[in-house]
């Protein structure tokens, strides 16, 4: 029965073979089943990848021993959940972020804006963004320095221009420009940065 067949994937003895055998399977909760294994191959792993089911494809790029290969796989992927799943893996690269910030979902965009392993350049590109929730993540992530401040501060969103100004590598000159900015939220944010300086506070 299908249920004894998915049962099985929770006995130790379960070998790269089995789960090899699994893709055969008709049911597709058999094959997501086989592929969470933690005994699955990266051969394992390939396969999933080609599944029918984009759950399949979901879990397989999910797995610990899913390679960068994988991922640059997963981040060509027809279905967005997939893509999703791919940039948030913890074997994601430089080039995987750069590859995911030209992708026409927002949500990929977003996460890999908001990456520990997002560089400079990545920074400065996800500031151009269209969307204002990914410009966010942009000037949110530890990563950005003082040009990517400078740039966030004339965003047309206060949201974003409020992040920027009270970013921990915000300096006393963006402190200085935020607070001739017209918006209150903008101008408090500045002056509770911990970097603000005499000329800051008195000026504010």
């Amino acid at each position: 029965s299908h249920a004894a067949r998915y049962t099985a994937f929770h006995i130790p003895l379960v070998t790269p073979e089995h789960i090899g055998k699994a893709f055969k399977d008709h049911l597709h909760v058999i094959r997501t089943k086989a592929i969470s294994h933690p005994k699955a191959t990266p051969e394992n792993i390939t396969k999933a990848l080609s599944d029918e089911n984009p759950r399949v494809r979901q879990v397989a790029i999910e797995h610990p021993k899913a390679t960068a290969e994988h991922i640059t796989k997963g981040l060509s992927d027809t279905h967005p959940g997939v893509r999703y799943s791919a940039i948030n893996h913890a074997n994601v690269t430089p080039d995987h972020i750069g590859k995911a910030l030209d992708d026409e979902d927002d949500d990929i965009r977003d996460s890999a804006a908001r990456h520990p392993k997002a560089t400079a350049e990545h920074l400065s590109k996800a500031l151009n963004d269209p969307d204002k929730y990914v410009r966010l993540s942009a000037i949110n992530n530890r990563n950005a320095n003082a040009n990517h401040i400078s740039k966030a501060l004339n965003d047309k969103s206060v949201d974003i221009r409020s992040i920027a100004v009270f970013h921990p590598n915000a300096t006393p000159d963006h402190i200085s420009k935020a607070l001739n900015d017209p918006e209150r939220q903008v101008r408090k944010a500045a002056v509770e940065n911990s970097n603000a300086n005499a000329d800051n506070i008195s000026k504010a």
